[in-house]
């Protein structure tokens, strides 16, 4: 009997081992057999990246070694998300990731990863919360470009508290990003509409509760349709006024939204209202108002 089992244990062995030789081990982490580094990023072929996908471990730690090589690396917590996409539409891939900074998973950061040779050039934007970077992804035309539609902060982060943002638009090219929002105003506009809306329903919903809506969640989104409102020039110095309200609060979380709202109109009035609120009985108040006065006065200098 012990013979037999001996027997049977070595059969396991060679059968197990022919399954391995003929199909291949389990790889948990799905790494491609071609590195990264040597994969060719133009056209579909065999050894292009959409035939031989990396793992997102062997992205990440691509991109930390390459971002680390140019001192581009920063305080890079993690890789939230990645696509290797043809953005120009050149046949040739990039790579597109969003990646985290905060160490909260706040998803920070667009980076883009291009290949020239065996050289590569790795590109940067700020963000929020893409947390899927085919989100951000899209055909705004039908030039065959794919845009990068990028929603970054118009306030700031207060903890559990809104964070008021923005879409801006972006198309790569040779030399880099290019901010081209302004070639797309029917995109603005159909955002403005939704963003109304939005806040119509919230103050409907509260109503129909009887109570008021959340004053910070509505400024939010008064400061995204603001914002909107600026950039297509419907009304230049649109929120202004709410500003004005805004810096008078009690709500310290206003203030600091209106701090924001005068940084972007940016005029003489704003300025002024800059330097009122550097006087603020808040030190967290006072020193952002501080550091945007000194920031718009090195901006005026070209530094």
């Amino acid at each position: 009997m012990i013979r037999l089992r001996i027997v049977f244990f070595f059969l396991a062995l060679i059968l197990a081992q022919s399954w391995q030789n003929t199909y291949g081990a389990c790889d948990t982490t799905s790494e491609s057999m071609v590195p990264l580094e040597q994969l060719d990023w133009v056209g579909d072929g065999v050894n292009s990246p959409s035939k031989s996908p990396p793992s997102k471990n062997e992205v990440e730690m691509f991109l930390k070694e390459q971002m680390e090589s140019k001192g581009k690396l920063g305080l890079m917590t993690s890789l939230c998300s990645f696509q290797f996409i043809d953005m120009n539409n050149d046949g040739v891939h990039e790579l597109v990731v969003s990646v985290d900074y905060s160490d909260r998973h706040f998803c920070n950061a667009v980076v883009v990863v291009s290949k020239n040779d065996n050289h590569f050039n790795i590109e940067e934007l700020s963000a929020w919360h893409v947390d899927d970077i085919t989100d951000v992804i899209a055909n705004l035309d039908n030039s065959g470009h794919k845009y990068l539609i990028i929603p970054q902060d118009l306030s700031n982060y207060e903890g559990a508290h809104c964070v008021a943002t923005w879409p801006r638009i972006y198309q790569w090219t040779k030399d880099g990003f290019a901010e081209v929002g302004y070639n797309f105003p029917s995109f603005y506009k159909k955002h403005l509409e939704i963003l109304k809306k939005r806040r119509r329903q919230l103050e409907m919903t509260s109503a129909s509760l009887s109570r008021s809506a959340s004053t910070e969640d509505v400024s939010c989104l008064l400061m995204e349709e603001d914002k909107i409102a600026r950039f297509l020039k419907i009304s230049p110095n649109a929120g202004f006024t709410k500003a004005i309200d805004w810096m008078m609060s009690n709500n310290p979380l206003l203030r600091s939204k209106a701090i924001r709202v005068f940084e972007d109109i940016g005029d003489q009035e704003s300025l002024y209202n800059l330097s009122v609120l550097a006087g603020d009985s808040d030190p967290s108040i006072a020193i952002s108002a501080k550091n945007t006065l000194e920031v718009k006065r090195l901006n005026k200098l070209g530094k």
